[in-house]
């Protein structure tokens, strides 16, 4: 290790008149820390008061001369140790040696044998406590220095809290207006309101908004001047100066004058221009502040504030709360006089519309009545005896006057649209046909390009939905055609997948993909627009108007969804769309009640066939070989386990390593039971049952893009029940809710124990003949390599936990051993004599040292028995410790 690394180590002295003792926790803290040692106490005080003194001390009690207790004591009293933290290492061991210890100044106490995780653990604890009081130290002063800056931005923002709080009042006021202006059409209904909270929160004098006439003639009031008195607290409307005609106030025409000439209109009435202190000072104004309303960068009027008791310099606050008030009531009538406009204009716009509107339907009604004539007529012609030359002309006639009638119906479906009366229809129709007849009805377009239409529809789709399916057919049939139009070659796909669904009605998603020409990026959004197309040369190529997609958006508009398309050129194009469909109301009574009559017959039988084997009468008993059975298990051991002991008893496995691997092979063949484990990798065992249970009612969705997998569980299990019985390592009652709430019929715990799992199985099968097998010595064989393999988990704990040397992991559990029998022996001892104190003691000493060989499963054990004997409940504690002693036999033995 690098000399620099080295410097940087912590320092740790250790204190122990045993030359063993010292080696051994040197050589177990030397790779981690700078160890020193010392060998007396007075060796200690020295080391401790030297120029590389230690960081820690670990320090025995028991040396000849002066003791541990005393050293602690020495090295407390002095100023330059007394901050050294100093943990006991000893075999002391009574509460009594510890409160000493503790008393003479150490922060812990820790008894020999020494655990050496449990000694690291401490002295990093108190390494990591003593650097946080150092820097607690150091922030200390840090925050000393910061408190007293703080100390004097406080004063100098107190001097500031009489301007701020004066400018909130104000801004309050402004907000308000907003807030009102914002609401009403009449901005006169709020103009007096603001005008009286904004004199009152200003203190002020007077406050004013008049309007100027726009008339460049003269400056006619009316009544457009509020005006706010504080000596009245009311809020009037006539001139702001005097009693004089509004048309003819001079001091308005001096303001406007002054604004016009660029003149400051902001401070004492003695710092005016004489033209207006002549009309000011007669009012008894000392100090004003005006500010004009601009409305479309026209000035419109004024808003100001007359001071009359004191030559009142205005703040930088009251100013800008004085200029946001006249923004705002500027914005407010700039914003009314744009809605008016827009009023009228739109007015004009519905009428125009209304009456495009009703031009096109009634043409469009008008049209296709002889159009419907000449399609109809062209066709019984080509039914006859034709020629070839006309029978070419009639067909270019038929398939002309078709296309026409397209675009008829475009138009009024355009023209309903506009007119708010395009309505949808809610009748009950079955959503696969309605799927199957847009495309058949298309097929042959796609067939004369080598075109392929492929529908792919999940099994969990409902039948029967509720709803407008000849909108729904329009839709599709507008989307279907224009992939084939734009297509070449390759196939259209069109699918159909659920995005929610309730009791009452589901949201589908539809697509129909292309393999055709593509659309720009940047005209994507304008096809869906009214007579809009990507280029404008495909109206001459394919014909058109550009309606077919304006008229589906406003479809799914109507059907509480939208439409959109993602393209690449030379790629394709994926238009999709979404549609909520409400569900069939439930089935009648009568359904319902033969529903009941069938499953009560049933029963019946069920219980009669029972009630004849209670009785005596013959039943055939089934061997297990009659039964197949699937074992779905991610661990290799315990697929080989599983299969071994129910192979030997005759039972037909099969293997399966996930959930997902288990549908396939449920998807292939019929199985008559499932032993199912929880956690797997890809699906657990959970997401498998529910997916099992969710195919036995036909509601299972495709797993990614497997629909094939859905569709083959579904029709191997549909309106059947397949017995999943867990088989899990997790044993708490938790789990056992989760799977049976997952569908799951039983629960079986690890180990797989085979009275348990032939009780199970007889329990869902039926009692069966089973092959004379060694079930004892598969058990035994079972136990042995559970065992076997325990105690390797804890080996490699040690190893990659602790990081323990491996040379050192066999002494160590040697010592485990022999100190654990000892202990259990205690436990057996204070049980029988219901010593509940040491019995508690005794579980506490276990349960560590058992948490330090990782077998948490038996520190719970152990931690049971302390904290019910802590409670002095009288449980059977025997129980406990049989278990403890069972799940430690591999290291005990």
């Amino acid at each position: 290790m690098p000399e620099t690394e080295q410097m940087q180590k912590e320092r740790v002295l250790v204190v122990d008149d045993l030359p063993a003792n010292i080696d051994y926790l040197a050589e177990s803290l030397q790779e981690e820390y700078q160890v020193s040692v010392a060998i007396s106490g007075v060796d200690a005080l020295r080391c401790a008061q030297s120029e590389s003194r230690p960081d820690i001390i670990l320090l025995d009690v028991m040396m000849p001369g002066m003791d541990g207790y005393t050293v602690c004591k020495a090295l407390k009293d002095n100023l330059h140790t007394r901050d050294i933290p100093i943990i006991f290492v000893t075999a002391r061991n009574t509460p009594e040696d510890e409160l000493i210890g503790l008393q003479a100044g150490a922060i812990d106490y820790v008894r020999k044998p020494v655990n050496v995780p449990t000694v690291k653990a401490r002295i990093s604890s108190q390494l990591e406590l003593k650097r946080s009081r150092e820097r607690l130290g150091r922030q200390a002063a840090e925050l000393d220095a910061i408190n007293q800056k703080l100390t004097r931005e406080i004063e100098e923002r107190k001097k500031t809290e009489a301007i701020l709080l004066r400018r909130d009042t104000v801004l309050d006021a402004v907000h308000f207006a907003a807030e009102q202006l914002a609401l009403v059409d009449n901005w006169h209904e709020v103009i007096p309101q603001l005008v009286s909270r904004l004199g009152r929160s200003a203190e002020v004098s007077r406050t004013y908004i008049c309007q100027l006439s726009p008339e460049k003639s003269k400056l006619k009031m009316s009544k457009n001047c509020y005006i706010w008195e504080e000596a009245t607290n009311n809020v009037k409307t006539g001139c702001v100066c005097c009693q004089e005609h509004p048309d003819d106030c001079q001091k308005l025409k001096s303001y406007k004058q002054a604004v016009d000439s660029g003149q400051q209109l902001i401070g004492l009435t003695k710092d005016m221009p004489l033209s207006l202190q002549e009309i000011i000072r007669p009012q008894g104004v000392k100090s004003t502040a005006i500010r004009p309303i601009m409305v479309e960068k026209k000035l419109w009027g004024f808003m100001g504030f007359d001071d009359c008791k004191t030559d009142r310099n205005w703040s930088s606050p009251e100013i800008d709360a004085l200029n946001t008030a006249a923004h705002i009531v500027g914005a407010a009538i700039y914003r009314r006089q744009v809605e008016e406009k827009l009023k009228i204009a739109k007015d004009v716009a519905v009428r125009a519309s209304q009456a495009k509107t009703q031009f096109l339907a009634s043409m469009s009604h008008e049209i296709r009545t002889p159009m419907n004539a000449i399609i109809g007529m062209t066709g019984l012609a080509l039914d006859s005896q034709l020629n070839s030359k006309q029978r070419h002309c009639l067909d270019i006639a038929f398939n002309s006057a078709n296309a026409l009638l397209g675009l008829l119906n475009d138009i009024l479906d355009f023209s309903k649209v506009e007119a708010g009366q395009l309505l949808l229809e809610n009748s009950s129709f079955m959503l696969q046909e309605a799927l199957e007849m847009a495309i058949k009805t298309l097929q042959y377009n796609a067939g004369q390009k080598g075109l392929e239409i492929h529908l792919d529809i999940p099994p969990t789709l409902p039948a029967k939905l509720m709803g407008d399916e000849l909108r729904l057919r329009q839709i599709l049939l507008n989307l279907i055609s224009n992939a084939i139009k734009f297509t070449d070659q390759g196939e259209i796909q069109v699918r159909v997948e659920i995005q929610e669904k309730n009791k009452n009605d589901v949201f589908l998603q539809f697509m129909v993909k292309d393999s055709g020409t593509g659309i720009p990026a940047e005209k994507q959004q304008a096809i869906f627009n009214a007579f809009s197309q990507a280029d404008s040369s495909i109206s001459r190529l394919y014909g058109g108007t550009g309606l077919g997609l304006s008229i589906a958006r406003s479809l799914t508009t109507l059907m509480d969804g939208e439409i959109w398309v993602d393209s690449e050129m030379g790629v394709g194009s994926t238009f999709q769309f979404t549609a909520r469909f409400n569900l069939p109301p439930p089935e009648t009574k009568e359904t319902v009640g033969a529903r009941q009559k069938s499953k009560v017959l049933r029963e019946g039988a069920g219980a009669k066939e029972s009630q004849d084997r209670k009785a005596g009468a013959t039943v055939v008993q089934k061997s297990s070989h009659d039964f197949l059975l699937l074992v779905v298990e991610d661990n290799y051991a315990n697929q080989q386990l599983a299969k071994l002991l129910l192979e030997d008893n005759g039972y037909r496995v099969f293997l399966a390593g996930n959930g997902i691997e288990a549908l396939h092979a449920i998807s292939k063949r019929s199985y008559d039971l499932v032993l199912m484990d929880m956690q797997m990798p890809k699906m657990d065992g959970i997401a498998a049952s529910q997916y099992i249970r969710a195919c036995e009612h036909s509601q299972c969705e495709a797993i990614g893009d497997d629909r094939k997998l859905a569709a083959d569980v579904t029709a191997r299990l549909r309106e059947k029940h397949l017995p999943v019985i867990a088989m899990t390592a997790n044993a708490m009652g938790s789990d056992k809710q989760k799977c049976l709430a997952a569908g799951m019929d039983e629960y079986i715990t690890k180990p797989i124990l085979p009275d348990n799992i032939f009780a199970t199985l007889d329990r869902f099968l039926g009692k069966c003949e089973r092959r004379n097998s060694s079930e004892g010595g598969l058990a035994a064989d079972y136990q042995k390599a559970k065992e076997d393999g325990r105690l390797k988990e804890v080996r490699r704990f040690l190893l990659d936990k602790v990081r323990l040397e491996k040379s050192k992991i066999t002494p160590l559990l040697d010592l485990f051993c022999q100190n654990h029998k000892i202990t259990l022996a205690d436990l057996k001892k204070s049980q029988k004599n219901n010593d509940l104190k040491l019995l508690c003691r005794t579980a506490h000493t276990i349960k560590g040292a058992i948490l330090n060989l990782g077998m948490e499963d038996m520190a719970e054990i152990a931690l049971e028995i302390e904290r019910e004997s802590k409670k002095g409940s009288q449980i059977d504690y025997a129980v406990l410790i049989q278990k403890l002693e069972d799940g430690l036999g591999f290291l005990l033995h």
